[in-house]
């Protein structure tokens, strides 16, 4: 049984590593870069919106 909580442990600590160290940044560029085009929406919109005021 140890050796399978051995085996366990070791996978889980592996994949956790590469998705926080290795993924991560990546994920969050990619995420900045979807967001960019919404985010330049919202802020011209609303610079609109107060110039209106």
């Amino acid at each position: 049984m140890q050796e399978f909580y051995s085996a366990t442990e070791e996978f889980h600590t592996a994949i956790t590593r590469y998705f926080t160290q290795e993924k991560r940044p990546q994920l969050f560029k990619n995420l900045a870069n979807d967001l960019e085009d919404v985010c330049i929406n919202v802020s011209s919109t609303d610079r609109k919106a107060q110039k209106a005021c």
